[in-house]
């Protein structure tokens, strides 16, 4: 599929070979720029599946899997366009999926996965401790939420690769 029909195809659920496809483009791209080695696109703080699965059990909810294979392949933090949460934060007092969903800061319902820089968070809706595949933003001031995207692929190549 090409990356300008994929990003113009609302709803469109990406397989991990596009996506793959996508991100050795981004990082193609990015290197190609001749950027310094600490200016990077991927921060790359990968989760195993010990990690995945000790942060569903404390919140309750089955992530969807398409965010699992990106959390093990890619990792959390940076991601081209977005700030991914990392499982579990690879430093003392940054934010990851579980301090970000768990006490003051959690919001019944739904699993934050990646800050807007508004307060308001991409994440997903949960039910019956299943998160949806489908990726929707969180309005911090109203505590409503709202679809984003089909799929967490389609959401990351469009928000994060922004194949357009």
């Amino acid at each position: 599929m090409v990356v300008r029909q994929l990003a113009e195809k609302e709803g469109t659920n990406v397989e991990f070979a596009e996506f793959q496809g996508l991100v050795d483009a981004l990082l193609a791209e990015h290197a190609s720029k001749g950027y310094p080695p600490e200016i990077r696109i991927l921060d790359e703080v990968r989760a195993d599946d010990a990690d995945i699965e000790a942060v569903e059990t404390q919140l309750g909810a089955r992530l969807p899997e398409k965010y699992k294979q990106v959390l093990t392949t890619y990792g959390g933090g940076m991601f081209g366009f977005v700030d991914l949460l990392p499982v579990r934060s690879p430093k003392d007092g940054e934010s990851d999926v579980l301090t970000e969903n768990t006490g003051e800061f959690a919001v019944a319902g739904f699993v934050q996965v990646a800050p807007v820089g508004s307060g308001d968070m991409w994440g997903f809706a949960v039910h019956d401790g299943v998160c949806a595949e489908a990726v929707s933003m969180w309005f911090h001031d109203t505590g409503e939420i709202q679809f984003e995207s089909g799929d967490f692929l389609e959401f990351m190549a469009t928000r994060g690769v922004r194949a357009r």
